[in-house]
């Protein structure tokens, strides 16, 4: 067998042998790029289903009224959007129902927070 052809210290270096490369040793993988918040968190968006309640002066039989809003957080720059929903015959003015977002009013604001 192997140990007629070889010796004992020749089958020990096959064994514990760390082939290298014809042309050296393989380089080591680069370190991974930087990626930049605007391409990492490109199309991320956090969902906020909220509420707030408007106070009613000029009525009897309520005193106030939950309006529903939804509230998206923009990863890639920080911005947040504050929706309300058209609701259909609910007494509160509102742009025209024909719509293409379905949308009553949309507010975009970039926090500014941890810029310098």
């Amino acid at each position: 067998g192997i140990n007629a052809e070889y010796g004992e210290a020749e089958i020990d270096e096959l064994a514990n042998l760390q082939p290298s490369l014809t042309y050296g040793q393989a380089k080591a993988e680069p370190p991974q790029d930087f990626v930049p918040a605007h391409v990492a968190f490109d199309k991320k968006v956090l969902l906020f289903n909220a509420y707030f309640k408007q106070t009613l002066n000029e009525s009897d039989k309520e005193y106030y009224r939950v309006r529903p809003v939804k509230i998206y957080y923009y990863l890639e720059d920080d911005s947040i959007s504050v929706v309300e929903p058209i609701v259909e015959n609910s007494g509160i003015p509102q742009a025209n129902s024909s719509s293409d977002s379905g949308y009553l009013r949309t507010i975009k604001a970039n926090t500014g927070c941890g810029k310098t």
